[in-house]
């Protein structure tokens, strides 16, 4: 996904780049500019339910990964020392709290790059109303 954006960024800037080198009427110009427009913001509707996709995943394991917590101390408190039975739960709760902050970590950076393609929409924007006038 990061790639994604990231390509998606760098296409953008490029287009603004050759749009505005571009020779011709300015009616050409406003049409390029409307087409990338349209383009970056279908972009940034699939990005930001990709976004959407993966903060719910993150709010399920993060509850899986809670109640595997509340399962593992209240067996722990029942049995009063470690034991092998108890090993599984608590294998399974060091896996899930790895997981997790890995998983907060790329949903932070994907929440990022998503809000930086807002600021790519209001450059595409400005260079649209610098020919205008």
């Amino acid at each position: 996904m990061d790639k994604e954006i990231l390509k998606h960024e760098k296409y953008v800037k490029d287009e603004l780049q050759r749009i505005s080198l571009m020779w011709g009427r300015e009616r050409d110009k406003t049409a390029a500019y409307s087409r990338l427009l349209r383009y970056h913001r279908g972009m940034v509707r699939n990005f930001q339910h990709e976004r959407a996709i993966h903060l719910g995943v993150t709010f399920f394991f993060g509850g899986f990964t809670i109640l595997t917590w509340i399962i593992a101390g209240l067996w722990y408190m029942n049995v009063a020392a470690f034991d092998l039975s108890m090993l599984p739960i608590f294998l399974l709760t060091i896996i899930l709290t790895i997981l997790e902050m890995f998983y907060v970590r790329f949903y932070f950076h994907l929440e990022n790059w998503t809000q930086d393609l807002y600021q790519l929409d209001t450059e595409i924007y400005e260079s649209m109303q610098g020919i205008n006038q």
